[in-house]
């Protein structure tokens, strides 16, 4: 989803990407033109360096929003923007310090979290690394089938992750199919079934049986199909 502020006209050529799914949200005619939006879906996927052409907002302010996914997006002119900000405030002034160095200490502190190229790791390597950098001691966190982005290996990998900040008095609320995440010492697993709530030994669940038969015995299923 794309917000704007204050368009210079109301054409936005995103609205023309055959590839999008988009639709108007009609705020720019409810502000009288000093708000517009859209909100918009990926209908074909994309091959790594694919993606939407060039295209532009005519806005003053642009904020973007990823439901769901992720994307990698360019801004053209940010250098520009940055040269008309020191050329237009005294050199070494109060007001050109703030206003761009608040963009470079947010750019070093990212580096400095997340490192330098976090694209150089593979998705599940780059997840790892942002949980470790986010989990912090004595948190509650609610995660949703993080094992998505994993690899089995990688699983184990967030098994040792969660089992050390369950260590340093965190507590978590996950919800999985993963049969090798339910396998955390201690944890308790929940069915969510219909309107009800109940507990469930983990020899029991239906994504452990089905997969330690299929493991035992592939032939059996595939034979079926």
């Amino acid at each position: 989803m794309s917000t704007t502020a204050k368009p210079t006209t109301p054409r936005n050529t995103a609205l023309d990407r055959p590839a999008f799914k988009v639709r108007d949200l009609g705020l720019a005619e409810a502000t009288d033109g000093r708000i517009g939006g859209t909100i918009g879906r990926a209908i074909k996927k994309f091959e790594p360096g694919g993606g939407a052409p060039r295209h532009t907002h005519n806005t003053s302010f642009h904020l973007i929003f990823v439901m769901r996914g992720w994307f990698r997006t360019e801004f053209e002119g940010l250098g520009e923007v940055e040269d008309e900000l020191r050329g237009a405030l005294r050199e070494g002034s109060w007001g050109q310090r703030l206003a761009t160095g608040t963009v470079a200490g947010q750019r070093a502190a990212l580096t400095r979290r997340y490192g330098a190229d976090p694209d150089a790791r593979s998705h599940g390597e780059t997840f790892l690394h942002l949980l470790q950098q986010r989990l912090q001691p004595r948190g509650l966190y609610f995660l949703d089938e993080p094992e998505t982005p994993l690899s089995p290996t990688r699983v184990l990998a967030l098994l040792a992750i969660l089992k050390d900040r369950i260590a340093q008095d965190c507590q978590f609320v996950v919800a999985t199919h993963s049969p090798i995440l339910m396998a955390l010492p201690g944890a308790q697993i929940l069915l969510l079934e219909a309107d009800a709530i109940t507990p469930i030994e983990y020899g029991l669940v239906e994504h452990v049986r089905i997969t330690r038969a299929f493991l035992d015995d592939p032939e059996s299923f595939l034979r079926r199909l």
